[in-house]
């Protein structure tokens, strides 16, 4: 019993709502085809324009008994799909056709497409069993653990190399091992529901039955994958869906510590706003290892991310939801949080205890000197000390639910990169307004002078 014949057999089990799609195709006569569709008129125009160059025709010359072949289907794709997951989603299609199973037509098409793009979790999480399941395998309300991951890191690497097509600066070289990562950041929560990020971290990943229900309430729990996924099969049928990755104001830098996978994770845990533009403001190895150099690089130019490599080749670091400035105590939100890329991906928020989120100071004999994330002023959770080179990470964190981001207490700091995530940053670094920057902000500037740094560096 393979894949298609199980389709064929149990009709998908979709079938709550149906409604009647009438299909005009050109001057041939229109069929019904009874599914459940959930695109607006441009959608559909938009797949059967898709579906029409498939077939090498023209949309108006489209007939009902015209279907398209597997090399169609991957053909289509111009490269994005690999054989295996192009096989997949074609036996996907081909188990709903309502009279040969051996072929996929406009109205079979549409329907997967719907059911992936526009279905309920339920209904996504059915698509996704199916997905991930080999051809022969009866059982079709559960997939083992494995198999998921096996499917979802093809999606993120389909997903991801569609992403680079519009967005090359960023490094394409990504190591299977962070597609990897990027996988199990989201496939953990489904393994240990209820556990904490912090938890998970230390966790080791199984192979076990994953049961439909818990697949679903993994998808509204954790979107991380189900939306690259969405971004995927939209472009694959011909719908229009911006990319993932962040536009990159300095295009000819780029980052030196961060690949595309890395920038992908990370982006899509930024608020909405911020996920479209990125600048980088301070890199060690482009502004050298001078920690007043990176204060009056960051300073009042809004949310930024702080991404910090130890010597011990851990990769990790905080996101700053506001404009860094010399304050002399805490400041910041909760939309703070904390990350780790190596050797474990995964995003730490805020535990709502206290307000001890963002933290810089230099040059001043009471109060620590430097640039720090949670904690306390004699115990950050993650700590980089205005002598340049030394930083700190806690076992413990009252203000993130986080793990310990360094491999020690005290660590060796290899190289940081900061980034700009604003429009206006862009303009500022671009145009190189740091006086304006500085001039706004009294105590940065007393700071700045004090180093006897010029205000427009």
């Amino acid at each position: 019993c393979n894949l298609n014949e199980i389709l064929c057999h149990q009709r998908f089990f979709f079938y709550s709502t149906e409604v009647k799609l009438s299909t005009c195709m050109g001057h041939h006569q229109s069929k019904q085809f009874t599914t459940e569709i959930a695109f607006s008129e441009e959608e559909l125009k938009l797949l059967k324009l898709k579906y029409a160059k498939m077939m090498g025709v023209e949309v108006n010359k489209l007939t009902s008994k015209q279907t398209c072949s597997s090399e169609d289907f991957l053909n289509s794709s111009d490269g994005i799909l690999s054989m295996e997951l192009c096989d997949h989603l074609y036996n996907l299609m081909k188990g709903h056709h309502p009279g040969n199973k051996d072929q996929v037509d406009l109205s079979s098409y549409i329907f997967i497409a719907s059911k992936l793009i526009k279905g309920s979790p339920k209904e996504k999480a059915k698509c996704l069993i199916l997905l991930a399941s080999p051809q022969e395998l009866p059982e079709t309300r559960q997939v083992d653990s494995l198999l998921l991951q096996r499917y979802c890191e093809e999606v993120v690497k389909c997903g991801l190399d569609l992403c680079l097509r519009t967005r090359p600066y960023w490094s394409p070289n990504v190591p299977q091992e962070n597609i990897s990562l990027v996988c199990l950041s989201s496939l953990m929560e489904l393994l240990y529901p209820g556990s904490t990020p912090k938890d998970l971290f230390q966790l080791e990943f199984l192979s076990t039955p994953c049961e439909l229900a818990a697949i679903e309430r993994w998808l509204l729990g954790s979107p991380l994958v189900s939306r690259i996924q969405d971004f995927l099969y939209q472009n694959i049928f011909g719908l229009e869906s911006p990319s993932l990755l962040p536009l990159c104001a300095t295009p000819n830098v780029g980052s030196f510590l961060l690949d595309s996978s890395q920038i992908l994770f990370l982006n899509m845990h930024l608020p909405q706003d911020l996920r479209h533009h990125w600048v980088l403001l301070f890199s060690t190895r482009h502004h050298g290892d001078n920690f007043s150099a990176m204060a009056r690089r960051i300073i009042n130019v809004g949310p930024t991310l702080t991404v910090v490599k130890s010597s011990g080749g851990r990769l990790f670091g905080g996101f700053a939801s506001q404009s860094w400035g010399f304050k002399g105590n805490y400041f910041g939100n909760s939309s703070c949080f904390l990350f780790s890329l190596y050797p474990r991906m995964g995003v730490y928020s805020s535990t709502g205890y206290n307000t001890h989120y963002q933290y810089i100071n230099s040059e001043q004999h009471t109060i620590p000197n430097g640039l720090g994330f949670g904690g306390s002023l004699k115990h950050f959770t993650m700590w980089l000390d205005a002598d340049f080179g030394h930083g700190h990470s806690s076992k413990t964190c009252s203000t993130f639910n986080s793990p310990q981001l360094a491999e020690t207490d005290d660590f060796t700091v290899s190289e940081v990169e900061v980034w700009g995530l604003n429009r206006v940053t862009i303009i500022q670094v671009d145009q190189g307004e740091r006086s304006g920057i500085v001039d706004s902000d009294p105590t940065a500037k007393a700071f700045l002078s004090l180093l006897g740094r010029p205000l427009n560096d």
